[in-house]
């Protein structure tokens, strides 16, 4: 080897030994900087890479009674979710092991992947199951845990669900809550709700669901708190730490309802039903009630027929009960003392008799003679021959004939005038529940407003069978002549039929005298919801002054503190005169004393009732308009010393004494303690000795 070649090896070596000295001193500072500089920080981000945040539902607020009875709370459930997993493979891999361990338990592989992929945000949990503490629920966590290994992203948590202890009573008021949709998610704060949650769908649940205030919001919904997790490299949980934010339970609503009248009410109701059923008519089965105070507005009772069980939607309608919720023609999920407007029948005579006494110059005492039918077309009947009848014997007997001759005096804008100052036929004010009624008043404008609305749906009709025509006749193999010719003739007959039409609704359109007449008896256009009654009814009692209804007394926070009270707000101010309308409830009165169409009820009654009967057409197709009513009455007790006021409605009860004033009855007799008045004996009290209305 020549010096020339050693020297380039030492070279070599010297450039190796350089770059190998070199890399291990970047090594070396590479080392220090991880280890000594930022030991910190990598320390804290491998933490992190180690604990997962998962929200924690709040336990939404109870609903509960004025008297402390809880209408509505939570109970402990276990939910089970499957976090969102990028990779496809791993994600379909615990799609097909949680179906493994799930399908006993009725949760398909099919169901699982439908529910993953139909998830609106992608990268938050999805939740496959939620069920009750319970056997069943403890068995399939137990499973789950055991294949934890197998089950990367499913996390178990214990969360609160919905629970009515009251199971059907006050069902329609407290309503029930269900899964949020994507209309709903539309319109509620991002923040606060998610596609996992539940909201309130429907009642008390759903109109105290959340309100904003400064800063917060307060209601049933609660806050959602944040739980740490420390999970395994698969993100499986391995151990559950401190809240970093601990979940803030929802409010307390307390309602005006009584649990004793609640139930009164609604046992009342249903052996009325129940004997209306086996005795007048199989289409029974509907009803609706209201007790309200006189002198503040609360709503002590409500109920609605047939029953709503909110427990039902809890864990989701079998088919059963969708047939019996939405395939079902009395329409169970309706609460028809407050969404369901009905014609008022007689309970609307006092309002013709004070709208007749304040607008003409006769006397109470000034009497007309019932021979059996108005003397003016189209001699609309009264139910009975009354002879010589005045003021009070008309309201005790309920004579038609004498009503359509105070109406006749009186006039329609008079009696519609006095109508809408009593809550009749606007919006009743209740602010506590959604779906609520502003009824139907009869009077020229309405009149000509509905008319109109059914004639444009009319020349709509036409107008459709016309374009279908012309549109079948460009479509015949036929010459252009000929698809001229038929489509002129079809323009004709389409012309033909709006002639027809505007003609006939000319008259429709314009109110009549025999209106009047209607109108003044109760029936007609006139259709009006209970709770529309019950006030009026409250209102006359009282001597005028009409309250806005209100069913939500407060509302608390979870440590017991006043969040919201409510107060008794007067609405209206009538402008009857007082001796008006205390010759109106001496009237009444005499409806429950001998002569009057609900005398065999209250005879013996301690209380003193002032009361009204009614019977009204059910208006609906295919009805008997001789045999086929629908029973109504309403009263206020005591007379002396008015405390509360009641209007019910049986459908196809027939008489309002014997059916609706059966209820009545019944809720006084709780209300004042005459505990031997309670019950309902369907052998004496449904079977009227009396020839109603």
């Amino acid at each position: 080897m020549n010096k020339e070649t050693t020297k380039n090896m030492v070279n070599r070596t010297r450039v190796i030994l350089a770059a190998i000295v070199a890399i291990f001193m970047l090594l070396g500072v590479r080392l220090f900087y991880l280890q000594i500089q930022t030991n910190a920080m990598f320390t804290d981000r491998a933490e992190r890479n180690t604990l997962r945040f998962v929200e924690v539902e709040a336990t939404r607020g109870d609903i509960v009674g004025a008297d402390g009875y809880v209408y509505a709370t939570s109970k402990p459930s276990y939910v089970v979710t499957l976090a969102y997993i990028a990779d496809k493979e791993e994600r379909e891999k615990a799609i097909v092991n949680l179906a493994g361990c799930m399908e006993k338990y009725g949760y398909s592989e099919e169901d699982i992947r439908e529910m993953v992929t139909g998830n609106a945000r992608k990268f938050e949990a999805t939740e496959i199951a939620s069920l009750p503490w319970g056997l069943e629920a403890m068995e399939m966590i137990s499973e789950l845990s055991e294949r934890r290994e197998a089950l990367p992203g499913v996390v178990i948590k214990t969360v609160p669900i919905r629970s009515y202890p009251l199971g059907t009573l006050a069902g329609h008021i407290i309503g029930h809550t269900g899964p949020i949709n994507e209309s709903e998610m539309e319109n509620v704060d991002p923040e606060i709700y998610d596609m996992n949650d539940k909201i309130g769908k429907s009642g008390v649940e759903r109109t105290y669901e959340i309100f904003p205030a400064e800063d917060d919001y307060y209601g049933l919904k609660g806050n959602k708190g944040i739980q740490k997790y420390q999970v395994d490299a698969a993100s499986r949980p391995l151990q559950e730490m401190d809240f970093s934010i601990a979940p803030i339970p929802g409010d307390t609503v307390v309602l005006t309802i009584e649990h004793n009248l609640q139930t009164t009410l609604e046992d009342a109701m249903d052996a009325v039903i129940l004997d209306v059923y086996e005795n007048e008519s199989d289409k029974a089965g509907s009803a609706a009630g209201v007790l309200i105070e006189v002198d503040t507005g609360k709503i002590l009772a409500m109920a609605s027929r047939p029953t709503f069980n909110p427990e039902d939607f809890v864990d989701g309608l079998t088919q059963e009960e969708v047939d019996y919720y939405y395939r079902n023609e009395m329409r169970p999920e309706i609460n028809k003392a407050v969404a369901s407007a009905y014609p008022p029948g007689s309970t609307f005579k006092m309002l013709t008799g004070m709208a007749f006494l304040e607008n003409s110059n006769y006397s109470p005492n000034y009497a007309i003679n019932c021979t059996g039918a108005y003397w003016e077309k189209p001699h609309i009947a009264c139910w009975n021959v009354h002879g010589q009848t005045n003021y009070f014997e008309a309201i005790a007997q309920s004579c038609n004939s004498y009503m359509q001759f105070a109406g006749q005096i009186a006039g329609i804008d008079n009696i519609a005038g006095l109508a809408t100052e009593f809550g009749l036929g606007v919006d009743p004010g209740l602010t506590d529940l959604p779906s609520v009624s502003d009824g139907f008043q009869a009077n020229p404008e309405n009149k000509f407003d509905l008319q109109e609305s059914y004639l444009n749906m009319r020349l709509n009709r036409y107008k459709r069978q016309y374009e279908e025509k012309v549109e079948d006749i460009n479509q015949q193999e036929i010459t252009q002549e000929e698809k001229e010719t038929l489509i002129e003739k079809a323009e004709k007959e389409r012309e033909a039929s709006e002639k027809w039409a505007n003609g006939i609704f000319a008259f429709e359109k314009t109110w009549q005298a025999y209106d009047t007449y209607n109108t003044s008896i109760g029936q007609g256009m006139n259709n009006y919801t209970m709770l529309q009654l019950a006030n009026y009814t409250a209102t006359l009692a009282n001597g005028g002054t009409r309250y806005r209804p209100y069913l939500v007394e407060r509302i608390e926070s979870p440590q017991g503190e006043l969040v919201w009270q409510s107060e008794p707000e007067i609405l209206q101010e009538v402008t009857v005169s007082e001796e008006t309308m205390a010759l109106t409830r001496r009237g009444m009165k005499e409806v429950t004393e001998p002569g009057g169409t609900s005398y065999y009820l209250y005879y013996d009654f301690p209380i003193e009732v002032a009361a009204k009967t009614g019977t009204a057409q059910t208006g609906r197709a295919g009805d008997d308009k001789s045999t086929e009513f629908h029973g109504l009455f309403v009263a206020f007790a005591p007379y002396d010393n008015p405390q509360v006021a009641f209007a019910g409605i049986v459908e196809y009860g027939r008489h309002g004494g014997s059916s609706a004033g059966v209820i009545a009855r019944s809720v006084f007799a709780e209300y004042f303690g005459e505990e031997d008045y309670k019950d309902v004996n369907a052998a004496n009290d449904l079977n009227s000795p009396l020839v109603e209305e």
